[in-house]
């Protein structure tokens, strides 16, 4: 995966030397699109790898993400919230813009979502224009800007819009901040696999691990650092040596950085570069892809997964009892949900289903058939 080739290019260039044991990696790569993480070792080769030529062996064990936490959705969001704070002046000029996919509606937002052409540029527009707040060291941004809209009739119609820096910064720290929990919540996941007493060296990777509120939440100085390492672990977390992005070098063009890590990554894992890549989720699933979700029901107000991502296919699990011939059945493919998903949570997805044949007393079971689809009975 292109995490693992950064961490090739990136534990190298860190002087971060391998160890018998192994010495554990987690990448965080905040990307354009997405987030991916991935997490493994990096040991010297035992005796019979040695035996094969091999020098050094990186062992991957598992790897996860976060489709939604990318920098261009979450300038879409930063859009979408700054139309919703200005409905009344788009309502008068007859401005629609358009929807990210994660965001939810609000009530009469089939007056002002399209997916016309004029509803994009409008978008893109404003985007253009919150980019650099997003980008930026600090939250500054005019508390009002005018711009040129495109009305329904495709006329432009000149509109001021009010921007609240404030809750617009607030809603990218939540944002970020539910993806780095994702990522430590599938460190922990890992922890038991991890050489005892080892400290995890975390390697953030993508440019948009140069944000403000990435650089908040990773450190070990900071306010925060505790309190999400507290969440993931409880009172035993391990050891974290966090790496930031690899910077330009203008008196070293030819090392790694935050964009050509995982190309130079590549070429050093290439056949013939004594280095053995072993892939545990890959075996573990007979070279199929994984299941990728949570399955399960509310209890006590918090999702309890039943299934998990994963899981044995064409194994049979109850899921729970139906009522009236009615379950709801509720999934999410966010790692956050090991910890408990509170109801309504925008990365937990419910489907209502009827069993019309169901006798009563009936249970629901599932089994996974597919990385993306589950048999249900």
């Amino acid at each position: 995966s292109e995490p693992a080739a950064y961490a090739a290019a990136a534990l190298t260039h860190l002087q971060v030397e391998p160890t018998d044991a192994g010495v554990p990696y987690a990448v965080f790569d905040f990307g354009g699109g997405t987030s991916d993480f991935d997490f493994g070792l990096l040991r010297w080769a035992n005796d019979e790898e040695d035996a094969q030529g091999y020098e050094r062996v990186f062992e991957h064990l598992d790897s996860s993400g976060d489709n939604y936490l990318g920098g261009e959705n979450l300038l879409e969001h930063l859009v979408y919230e700054s139309f919703c704070q200005n409905l009344e002046v788009l309502r008068k000029h007859r401005i629609q813009f358009v929807r990210p996919m994660d965001a939810q509606p609000f009530a009469g937002s089939e007056a002002f979502l399209a997916h016309t052409q004029a509803a994009q540029t409008n978008t893109v527009m404003l985007a253009a224009r919150l980019r650099s707040f997003m980008e930026g060291d600090k939250p500054e941004l005019p508390a009002q800007i005018k711009l040129d809209f495109i009305d329904s009739n495709n006329q432009k119609q000149a509109c001021e819009l009010v921007l609240d820096a404030q809750a617009l910064d607030a809603l990218l720290a939540q944002r970020i901040r539910r993806g780095v929990e994702a990522f430590l919540a599938c460190l922990a996941q890992v922890q038991p696999d991890l050489p005892a007493g080892s400290e995890v060296q975390v390697l953030l990777a993508g440019n948009g691990c140069r944000s403000r509120h990435i650089r908040a939440l990773f450190d070990p100085a900071g306010e925060l650092w505790p309190e999400l390492l507290h969440t993931a672990f409880g009172d035993a977390p391990p050891a974290i040596t966090v790496h930031a992005p690899l910077p330009m070098n203008a008196s070293n063009p030819h090392a790694p950085t935050a964009k050509t890590g995982v190309a130079l990554g590549l070429l050093r894992v290439m056949p013939g570069e004594n280095t053995l890549l072993m892939n545990h989720v890959h075996t573990a699933n007979d070279g199929q892809a994984p299941f990728a979700w949570f399955i399960g029901r509310m209890r006590r107000g918090r999702f309890t997964p039943v299934i998990e991502p994963g899981a044995a296919y064409g194994q049979w699990q109850a899921i729970g009892p139906l009522q009236a011939q009615v379950f709801n059945l509720l999934c999410s493919n966010s790692p956050r949900a090991r910890s408990g998903l509170a109801e309504g949570d925008a990365e937990l997805h419910k489907r209502h289903l009827e069993f019309a044949d169901a006798p009563e007393g009936a249970t629901l079971y599932a089994r996974p058939t597919h990385p993306h689809s589950p048999e249900l009975a």
